[in-house]
């Protein structure tokens, strides 16, 4: 199977109300191109209640490019074909796993 050649993009834009007000976006993306392409776009709370949001999105599309990565990279396609679900569910939790971690991390850190 070949990979056709293309460009991977991921960008946030902040509103017009947001800027005025000097609020910090929330959101965030990451994107990879390689062997592979994935991008990771992740929404913060938006409230102003939510003052750590913008590192939490930001640390949860990081984590996911990493391991759906190395998800991609390691899973035999065979595991796939007969049943993706739990492999697909191993991931969505590694990922909320290690997003927990470094949330708390964070937090107690700073």
């Amino acid at each position: 199977m070949a990979f056709y050649e293309c460009k991977v993009l991921s960008y946030i834009c902040t509103k017009c109300r947001s800027k005025k007000i000097n609020k910090v976006c929330q959101d965030s993306s990451a994107s990879y191109y390689n062997e592979c392409a994935i991008t990771a776009v992740c929404g913060g709370h938006g409230g102003n209640d939510y003052m750590r949001s913008q590192f939490g999105s930001d640390f949860i599309a990081q984590i996911a490019l990493k391991n759906v990565k190395s998800f991609v990279k390691n899973i035999d396609p065979a595991v796939i074909k007969h049943n993706k679900e739990e492999p697909l569910k191993r991931l969505e939790a590694s990922i909320i796993n290690v997003w927990n971690n470094t949330a708390y991390s964070h937090f107690r850190n700073n």
